[in-house]
């Protein structure tokens, strides 16, 4: 089963900004988690295909170092654990462009310690922030949404919220959890034309944790059936489907972009 073209990552200049289903021109985008790795790749990707975007993180000087570069971004130095700067941050962005579209929660903490040795203080810190951060952007964007007749919101999760591996036992039960807030955040948001999905990640190459994995070489490259890790790249196709009205029939799923990794 060689599919050579699938062991390259992925570019961006191939894209379906051309085609009206999957377009995001025009869309107000808040993306979190947006100072580094997969959150500022996609807000940068999908500023570029025309959306105004909302790039939120607490890392000031990370945020603050790329977010003037690229059009149609602006920044909101916000801890997600804050609920007051949440919902003014979101407030201020819908007050100022128009309707929120779409949100996507990639603000986590990615805890690699053992169960016997992580304190309770860093499991509680890595759920605040996986759990509660994710929910709390959520409920402010579908109160938002309500108000202008619905849009769509995006929680990633992880494969390890399906699969784990040792050393985990934080991470993975917060992005359990986060696929669950999915299921039920799109049952209680649909009456507001409100959709949520879950969009769970397999191994990501980024600068937080390229180290880590490829420590890990052997094992993962063992369980991804595409012959390599992802690729921030990797995502943009699912995300510009959840963002555009690509996705308009489908609420309170997981969108699984792991590689293959979670089959073995």
């Amino acid at each position: 089963m060689e599919m050579e073209m699938d062991r390259q990552p992925p570019t961006d200049s191939a894209d379906t900004h051309g085609d009206p289903m999957f377009s995001v021109a025009g869309r107000k985008v808040v993306v979190t988690g947006a100072s580094s790795g997969i959150g500022r790749h996609l807000a940068t990707a999908l500023a570029e295909r025309g959306a105004r975007v909302l790039a939120m993180d607490a890392h000031e000087q990370r945020l603050l170092g790329w977010t003037p570069e690229v059009t149609g971004t602006q920044a909101a130095v916000c801890d997600v654990r804050d609920e007051v700067a949440v919902s003014t941050a979101l407030g201020d962005f819908a007050r100022e462009h128009g309707p929120l579209d779409f949100v996507i929660t990639c603000a986590a903490l990615a805890e690699q310690l053992d169960s016997e040795e992580i304190t309770a203080q860093r499991f509680r810190d890595t759920l605040d922030v996986n759990v509660v951060g994710t929910f709390l952007v959520a409920r402010a964007a579908a109160r938002l949404m309500r108000e202008t007749g619905g849009g769509s919101i995006a929680l990633v999760g992880s494969q390890l919220g399906r699969v784990t591996k040792p050393k985990r036992s934080a991470y993975s039960t917060s992005k359990a959890a986060v696929e669950m807030l999915a299921k039920v955040m799109a049952l209680d948001f649909a009456e507001w034309g409100v959709r949520v999905n879950c969009l769970s990640p397999g191994p990501v190459l980024t600068d937080r944790i390229r180290d880590a994995l490829l420590g890990e070489e052997a094992d993962a490259q063992a369980r991804m059936l595409i012959g390599r890790y992802l690729v921030p790249a990797d995502l943009l196709g699912a995300v510009l489907f959840l963002a555009s009205p690509a996705s308009g029939s489908m609420t309170g799923a997981n969108l699984l972009v792991d590689g293959g990794y979670s089959v073995i």
